[in-house]
Order: structure tokens, then C-alpha cells, then sequence
């Protein structure tokens, strides 16, 4: 929400992109966006986290909310406070859709099927895929640039289509 109202608003129909090398803190920059929608909001969120399983979205959420550095608050989570877990729990990741994958790749048709899922059935107005180079880079024998395009463009057709904004994550070589 800050950074949404300098950059203008995250507006339905609009897709946000980082592009950035590995390391850079491109998956850390999008879960403190999607924590700040949650606290800020009474939005549903949508997310799409696929270098990390759900258990560990939800204690990014528990972390942020505790004001607990990531890399602490999972070498120990107690120290966040009971009443503060017990608050994410009931407040916040209610309005949390995660989409997990233990497959190798997704088809562009799965992606497009969990994301209507979750702005038609969820209410989700704001969806964060991290990362697009994750979808794309486990499909044989194809051209990796081409996939990307193909993806982006479809992405880019619900994103109008539903009114939804998308928030996606790639990683540049």
C-alpha cells in the first residue's frame, strides 16, 4: 500500500514485473508487498510461492506481523508472541490464498486455471507469482524465451479479462 500510492496505485488489469538477478531480495521485496496488503487491507490475496512450500509463507506472514527478522523467526519461532500467531491465524491468513506445487513443471493451463480459482471463487484482487522463470524453466525441449512470451501473454489477456492485479516475480540471466 505504500508503495502502491507512490508508484500511482496497483490498479485491476495491471500486471507489476521484477526482473532481477539471483539473490537480490525479489522474493523478500514481494512477500513484505503481499504482508502490507493483508495489514492494510481487507483484501483477499492470492499467492503463488513456488520456491517455498506453505508452511513457510505463513511464518514470512507470522514474522512480519511479530516485526521478527525471516531468518530468525525460523531458527526459532518462539519468539513470536502466542497472541501474535493466534492473530495471523484468525485475521490474516484466512484471507491468504497459497497455491502449492511439489511438481517439477506446471502447465501454463494449471497456472491460468489456479489464478481464476482464486479472483473468482477466493475474491482475490491481488495475486503474486514468484517465479515466472520457475514455471517455465523445468518444461522440456522448448525454447525458453518463446514459453516465457506465450505465458506472459496469456497472463496478461486474465489479468484484463478479470480485473485482477498481478504481481509477478522473473529471474534475468
Amino acid at each position: 500500500p505504500k508503495t502502491s500510492s507512490k508508484l500511482g496505485g496497483f490498479r485491476p488489469g495491471e500486471m507489476t514485473t521484477v526482473l532481477a538477478a539471483p539473490n537480490v531480495g525479489k522474493s523478500s521485496l514481494f512477500r513484505q508487498m503481499q504482508y502490507s496488503l493483508l495489514d492494510e487491507t481487507d483484501d483477499q490475496v492470492g499467492c503463488f510461492f513456488l520456491e517455498e512450500n506453505i508452511r513457510k509463507t505463513k511464518q514470512s506472514v507470522v514474522a512480519y506481523h511479530a516485526g521478527i527478522p525471516l531468518a530468525r523467526y525460523r531458527k526459532d519461532p518462539s519468539l513470536a508472541h502466542p497472541d501474535v500467531v493466534k492473530d495471523v491465524f484468525e485475521n490474516y491468513l484466512p484471507r491468504l490464498t497459497m497455491f502449492e506445487s511439489k511438481a517439477r513443471t506446471m502447465s501454463d493451463d494449471l497456472i491460468e486455471r489456479k489464478i481464476e480459482y482464486m479472483v473468482q471463487a477466493k475474491g482475490c484482487k491481488n495475486i503474486f507469482l514468484d517465479h515466472l522463470s520457475f514455471v517455465i524453466s523445468g518444461r522440456e525441449g522448448g525454447d525458453e524465451r518463446r514459453g516465457i512470451d506465450n505465458l506472459m501473454t496469456r497472463l496478461a489477456r486474465s489479468v484484463e479479462d478479470l480485473q485482477y492485479h498481478l504481481f509477478i516475480v522473473s529471474h534475468i540471466k
